[in-house]
Protein backbone atom coordinates (compact mmCIF):
# COMPACT_ATOMS: atom_id res chain seq x y z
CA UNK A 1 0.00 0.00 0.00
CA UNK A 2 1.34 3.44 -0.86
CA UNK A 3 1.09 6.47 1.46
CA UNK A 4 -2.03 7.83 -0.25
CA UNK A 5 -3.80 4.49 0.05
CA UNK A 6 -2.80 4.30 3.72
CA UNK A 7 -4.28 7.77 4.29
CA UNK A 8 -7.52 6.74 2.59
CA UNK A 9 -7.70 3.48 4.59
CA UNK A 10 -7.18 5.46 7.82
CA UNK A 11 -9.89 7.93 6.74
CA UNK A 12 -12.35 5.12 6.01
CA UNK A 13 -11.54 3.22 9.22
CA UNK A 14 -13.58 5.59 11.39
CA UNK A 15 -16.91 4.81 9.73
CA UNK A 16 -15.99 1.14 9.42
CA UNK A 17 -15.36 0.99 13.18
CA UNK A 18 -18.72 2.65 13.91
CA UNK A 19 -20.49 0.07 11.75
CA UNK A 20 -18.52 -2.83 13.24
CA UNK A 21 -19.50 -1.68 16.75
CA UNK A 22 -23.16 -2.17 15.78
CA UNK A 23 -22.78 -5.69 14.38
CA UNK A 24 -24.54 -8.53 16.22
CA UNK A 25 -22.43 -10.61 18.59
CA UNK A 26 -22.19 -14.43 18.59
CA UNK A 27 -25.60 -14.75 20.31
CA UNK A 28 -27.22 -12.35 17.82
CA UNK A 29 -27.44 -9.35 20.18
CA UNK A 30 -26.87 -6.02 18.52
CA UNK A 31 -25.71 -3.10 20.66
CA UNK A 32 -26.61 0.45 19.64
CA UNK A 33 -23.96 2.81 21.01
CA UNK A 34 -24.85 6.35 22.04
CA UNK A 35 -23.69 9.21 19.81
CA UNK A 36 -20.69 9.81 22.07
CA UNK A 37 -19.78 6.11 22.06
CA UNK A 38 -20.01 6.13 18.25
CA UNK A 39 -17.56 9.04 18.14
CA UNK A 40 -15.24 7.09 20.46
CA UNK A 41 -15.37 4.01 18.19
CA UNK A 42 -14.89 6.23 15.14
CA UNK A 43 -11.74 7.89 16.49
CA UNK A 44 -10.45 4.60 17.96
CA UNK A 45 -10.84 3.05 14.49
CA UNK A 46 -8.71 5.80 12.92
CA UNK A 47 -6.04 5.53 15.64
CA UNK A 48 -5.74 1.72 15.72
CA UNK A 49 -5.67 1.32 11.93
CA UNK A 50 -3.01 4.03 11.73
CA UNK A 51 -1.01 2.28 14.44
CA UNK A 52 -1.40 -1.07 12.66
CA UNK A 53 0.07 0.59 9.57
CA UNK A 54 3.02 1.84 11.64
CA UNK A 55 1.81 5.44 11.93
CA UNK A 56 1.12 5.96 15.63
CA UNK A 57 -0.88 9.12 16.35
CA UNK A 58 0.19 11.59 19.06
CA UNK A 59 -3.37 11.78 20.43
CA UNK A 60 -6.83 10.42 19.90
CA UNK A 61 -9.52 12.78 21.15
CA UNK A 62 -13.24 12.29 21.70
CA UNK A 63 -14.92 15.41 23.00
CA UNK A 64 -17.51 15.64 25.75
CA UNK A 65 -20.80 13.87 24.98
CA UNK A 66 -22.65 17.13 24.25
CA UNK A 67 -20.16 18.03 21.48
CA UNK A 68 -19.92 14.55 19.89
CA UNK A 69 -16.83 15.24 17.80
CA UNK A 70 -13.35 13.83 17.76
CA UNK A 71 -9.98 14.00 16.11
CA UNK A 72 -6.86 11.92 15.65
CA UNK A 73 -3.64 13.97 15.66
CA UNK A 74 -0.31 13.01 14.09
CA UNK A 75 2.76 15.08 15.09
CA UNK A 76 0.78 18.20 15.92
CA UNK A 77 -1.41 17.90 12.81
CA UNK A 78 -4.91 16.47 12.71
CA UNK A 79 -5.29 13.63 10.25
CA UNK A 80 -8.10 15.45 8.49
CA UNK A 81 -6.61 18.94 8.67
CA UNK A 82 -4.27 21.22 10.55
CA UNK A 83 -4.32 21.53 14.30
CA UNK A 84 -3.70 25.04 15.60
CA UNK A 85 -1.44 23.78 18.37
CA UNK A 86 2.14 22.60 17.95
CA UNK A 87 4.44 20.61 20.19
CA UNK A 88 4.14 17.39 22.12
CA UNK A 89 3.03 19.08 25.35
CA UNK A 90 -0.04 20.80 23.92
CA UNK A 91 -3.17 18.75 23.42
CA UNK A 92 -5.16 20.09 20.45
CA UNK A 93 -8.71 21.30 20.91
CA UNK A 94 -11.64 20.56 18.66
CA UNK A 95 -12.20 24.19 17.69
CA UNK A 96 -12.26 24.56 13.93
CA UNK A 97 -13.25 20.90 13.45
CA UNK A 98 -16.25 22.00 11.36
CA UNK A 99 -13.85 23.61 8.87
CA UNK A 100 -12.01 20.35 8.25
CA UNK A 101 -12.74 18.04 5.34
CA UNK A 102 -14.81 14.95 6.17
CA UNK A 103 -13.16 11.53 6.14
CA UNK A 104 -15.33 10.39 3.23
CA UNK A 105 -14.60 13.52 1.15
CA UNK A 106 -10.85 13.14 1.62
CA UNK A 107 -10.90 9.43 0.75
CA UNK A 108 -13.18 10.01 -2.25
CA UNK A 109 -10.94 12.78 -3.58
CA UNK A 110 -7.92 10.44 -3.42
CA UNK A 111 -9.81 7.58 -5.10
CA UNK A 112 -11.06 9.88 -7.89
CA UNK A 113 -7.50 11.08 -8.44
CA UNK A 114 -6.16 7.52 -8.66
CA UNK A 115 -8.98 5.99 -10.71
CA UNK A 116 -11.25 8.45 -12.47
CA UNK A 117 -13.76 5.92 -13.83
CA UNK A 118 -13.63 3.15 -11.23
CA UNK A 119 -13.11 5.33 -8.16
CA UNK A 120 -16.10 3.99 -6.23
CA UNK A 121 -14.96 0.39 -6.67
CA UNK A 122 -11.45 1.42 -5.62
CA UNK A 123 -12.89 3.14 -2.55
CA UNK A 124 -14.85 0.00 -1.63
CA UNK A 125 -11.62 -1.99 -1.85
CA UNK A 126 -9.87 0.45 0.51
CA UNK A 127 -12.87 0.33 2.88
CA UNK A 128 -12.61 -3.47 2.92
CA UNK A 129 -8.89 -3.18 3.75
CA UNK A 130 -9.75 -0.86 6.65
CA UNK A 131 -12.42 -3.29 7.86
CA UNK A 132 -9.99 -6.24 7.64
CA UNK A 133 -7.42 -4.35 9.74
CA UNK A 134 -10.15 -3.46 12.24
CA UNK A 135 -11.21 -7.10 12.46
CA UNK A 136 -7.65 -8.17 13.17
CA UNK A 137 -7.31 -5.51 15.90
CA UNK A 138 -10.91 -5.30 17.15
CA UNK A 139 -10.12 -5.90 20.86
CA UNK A 140 -7.65 -2.97 20.74
CA UNK A 141 -10.28 -0.75 19.08
CA UNK A 142 -12.80 -1.59 21.82
CA UNK A 143 -10.29 -0.90 24.60
CA UNK A 144 -9.26 2.43 23.04
CA UNK A 145 -12.92 3.42 22.55
CA UNK A 146 -13.59 2.72 26.24
CA UNK A 147 -10.56 4.80 27.25
CA UNK A 148 -11.68 7.65 24.98
CA UNK A 149 -15.15 7.53 26.52
CA UNK A 150 -13.71 7.66 30.03
CA UNK A 151 -10.78 10.06 29.55
CA UNK A 152 -11.64 12.10 26.46
CA UNK A 153 -8.02 12.15 25.27
CA UNK A 154 -5.60 9.25 24.89
CA UNK A 155 -1.90 9.89 24.23
CA UNK A 156 0.52 7.96 22.04
CA UNK A 157 2.16 5.91 24.85
CA UNK A 158 -1.29 4.65 25.86
CA UNK A 159 -2.14 3.76 22.24
CA UNK A 160 1.19 1.92 21.88
CA UNK A 161 0.48 0.07 25.15
CA UNK A 162 -2.96 -0.99 23.92
CA UNK A 163 -1.45 -2.28 20.67
CA UNK A 164 1.15 -4.27 22.65
CA UNK A 165 -1.42 -5.74 25.05
CA UNK A 166 -3.91 -6.59 22.30
CA UNK A 167 -1.83 -7.83 19.35
CA UNK A 168 -3.20 -8.71 15.94
CA UNK A 169 -5.72 -11.55 15.93
CA UNK A 170 -4.50 -14.38 13.70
Amino acid sequence: MNRGEEDAVIDLAGRAAQRRAQRPDAEGWCRWPSLHESVCFHEAGHAIVAAALGRFPQWAIAAKPEISRGRVVFNGRAHIGNSPEQGAETVPTLEGNALLESDFTKAARFCKFMSERGWLSYMRTLYQRADAILEAHWPAVKILAIELREKGTVHRPDIEDIMRRWPRKE
